[in-house]
């Protein structure tokens, strides 16, 4: 399925190594808001995330999305155990989300963290989802696979009053 050129802005990366696919979702959350992150944003992130050999924890994560949140203004909510469905509502709504998931090699609950931003097709499309894959669609039933209980920031342009 190819991409549509509007969709995926020039601006997003991949993770650099093995673990640092947090700072990398938060900062594809940046451009994919038009924000024009630079180095020292990517920096800024990389050092609230903490990450370091085990990856980012669930909270270092939720305080870096919180400080891009409050310094870009935009809304960043928290939420835990979403459904593939509310996960789609929310991009077929405008916003995009930045997902903690495993994977089928770690045991731990949250390993991995990608970035999801476009519903094209029967199919989600997310950023950073396999290690050096820029681009990965997957079907909501797919997606369930891989985000069931598991940790999720809804991110929208727009902050709700």
């Amino acid at each position: 399925m190819k991409i549509k050129k509007s969709k995926k802005p020039s601006s997003f990366i991949l993770q650099k190594i093995e673990y640092d696919c947090g700072p990398t979702a938060a900062y594809n959350a940046l451009a994919w808001l038009d924000f024009n992150p630079d180095d020292q944003t990517y920096t800024r992130i990389y050092k609230l995330c903490r990450t370091d050999r085990e990856g980012t924890t669930t909270l270092d994560m939720n305080k870096a999305l919180r400080w891009a949140a409050k310094k870009y203004d935009f809304s960043c909510e928290y939420k835990l155990c979403v459904t593939a469905t509310e996960i789609v509502n929310h991009i077929k709504k405008g916003g995009s989300v930045v997902l903690g998931h495993s994977t089928p090699w770690e045991k731990r609950p949250t390993s991995h963290y990608s970035f999801w931003f476009d519903f094209d097709d029967g199919k989600v499309l997310g950023v950073n989802v396999k290690w050096k894959q820029m681009y990965s669609y997957l079907t909501p039933l797919q997606l369930r696979q891989v985000s069931l209980n598991d940790d999720c920031w809804f991110i929208k342009k727009e902050k709700d009053d």
